[in-house]
């Protein structure tokens, strides 16, 4: 990973912390970003900025469904 890549996913971690404030705790959105640039893996060819882009729709996916999941009521 690049240093444009590492300031790229802070600058979404940063980002997305402030548009879920509230919503979720910074820790959870925080350990969603850096898992998903992990998963794209170190040897991935893709340029930084398309990284970052499929990064930043990992994890919107990850914070939509973690909150889809919160607003329904518990079965028990």
């Amino acid at each position: 990973m690049t240093a444009h890549t590492r300031a790229g996913v802070r600058d979404l971690a940063e980002r997305l912390t402030l548009e879920y404030a509230g919503a979720l705790p910074p820790g959870q959105v925080l350990a969603m970003v850096f898992r998903a640039e992990r998963s794209l893996g170190t040897r991935s060819r893709l340029p930084d900025a398309i990284r970052l882009e499929v990064c930043e729709q990992a994890v919107r996916r990850m914070l939509t469904d973690r909150l889809a999941a919160q607003s329904w009521p518990s079965a028990s």
